[in-house]
């Protein structure tokens, strides 16, 4: 288990994750609403070069995830993933 911080690059990394996720979902064989739900998003997340962060803060918010709550700060490496699958 890697444990890491929440600060900004944190946010930083699981919006790049998100980003990976999208990317990966838009080119997949999945149903055509699925993938065309992840091209607008792909196509958005482009337009706006902070979209993927400010999405994963939400989450952050929204799951009222706290530094407190984690103890020190810091997150399992795994959580960042939930964050950024989550957000989709």
């Amino acid at each position: 288990m890697k444990v890491i911080k929440i600060d900004s690059k944190t946010i930083e990394y699981a919006a790049d994750l998100l980003t990976d996720i999208v990317d990966a979902l838009a080119a997949a064989s999945l149903p055509e609403k699925m993938v065309q739900y992840c091209q607008k998003m792909q196509t958005a997340m482009l337009e706006n070069a902070d979209l993927a962060g400010r999405i994963i803060a939400g989450v952050i918010e929204n799951n009222s995830v706290q530094p407190d709550d984690l103890g020190l700060g810091e997150v399992d490496e795994g959580f960042i993933v939930f964050l950024a699958w989550s957000s989709l």
